[in-house]
């Protein structure tokens, strides 16, 4: 119990604090590098399994070759992986607070379409088993 209440507060802070603003930059930059150490394992758990449940080289060449490229270190191979394993891009340029940032486009093939989300669905249900 103590070990899960101690996750959950890392993680809250992160979600709180971890972005890099002036007011808690010290304190946001250790929590959610705390938040990265303990998600290390189980971000990787969950691309490999997204890559054994679904087209496996896709997968793994994309979390090997595009993975780096997130700004997450534990976001990266998850959503590379899927992405890969499902045949679609993910990512791309995103509205931050109303401003358009250019982010990467991780997996291949084309934008996922309506059909994606249920198969989506089905990858991370068997996943969680």
């Amino acid at each position: 119990a103590p070990g899960i209440v101690f996750y959950r507060l890392v993680n809250t802070l992160d979600a709180m604090w971890g972005y890099r603003t002036e007011r808690y930059c010290h304190f946001g930059w250790a929590a959610a590098k705390l938040d990265d150490g303990l998600n290390y394992l189980p971000a990787r758990c969950t691309a490999l399994s997204y890559a054994v449940l679904s087209d496996a080289t896709n997968a793994l060449r994309c979390w090997k070759t595009q993975a780096a490229a997130h700004a997450s270190p534990n976001g990266g191979p998850v959503i590379a992986a899927g992405a890969g394993g499902l045949g679609v891009l993910l990512g791309g340029p995103t509205r931050y607070q109303g401003v358009w940032q250019d982010k990467p486009y991780l997996g291949t093939g084309s934008l996922p379409k309506v059909d994606d989300l249920q198969r989506a669905m089905r990858l991370v249900s068997l996943s969680l088993l």
